[in-house]
């Protein structure tokens, strides 16, 4: 005779510390998603596009130098002179996903930036573009300047104001559009041995 209890399989129970492990598991994987998914309020700065200078480009077809310089005399040139560039990714209207954002946080070649230091509440990207094209604009502006004084020409300066801020010192002594200038590139003396 036989016992039907003594014949039957018991299977254990699991353990709920198994159990436990599989929510946690499954609890990390939709953090995971949620965090390829979610905008993120920072934009991520990383190294763009290296120009050489001194090279060319292709337009429409044929090969023109990517600067030149007309009414001087030039020389030929060798080697390379690279313009590096920085690539934003990201702004208020398209914001990075959380996933890039952690990314960025462990490479050291990206950085992120909070988005109200990149584009300022109230800003919209389109001026913060126009901002920074007329930054480009006063780059080029003082490169030729530091260029001149280099060939031991006397830079002049003029300085606009833009706009005066109500309240502050300068309210009621400067107004907008009022300009100072200085002498007009000249070579010095020191320059013309």
């Amino acid at each position: 005779m036989t016992d039907s209890a003594s014949s039957s399989t018991i299977e254990p129970r699991r353990p709920a510390s198994a159990l436990r492990s599989w929510i946690a598991l499954g609890l990390a994987l939709v953090g995971i998603v949620l965090l390829g998914a979610l905008p993120a309020p920072y934009a991520i700065d990383g190294p763009g596009p290296v120009t050489d200078t001194l090279g060319s480009i292709e337009v429409d077809g044929e090969e023109v130098p990517l600067i030149t310089i007309e009414g001087a005399e030039t020389y030929p040139t060798e080697g390379r002179l690279d313009l590096l560039t920085v690539t934003r990714a990201g702004n208020r209207e398209q914001q990075p996903r959380w996933l890039d954002v952690v990314g960025a946080w462990f490479d050291p070649q990206r950085v992120a930036v909070p988005l109200d230091t990149a584009f300022p509440l109230g800003t919209s990207t389109e001026a913060v573009e126009q901002a920074n094209a007329a930054a480009m604009t006063s780059s080029q502006q003082r490169a030729i300047a530091a260029a001149l004084v280099g060939l031991g020409y006397d830079v002049g300066a003029e300085l606009t104001v833009g706009t005066v801020a109500e309240g502050s010192p300068a309210a009621g002594v400067l107004r907008e559009g009022i300009a100072s200038s200085r002498s007009t590139a000249r070579r010095s003396s020191a320059s013309r041995r």
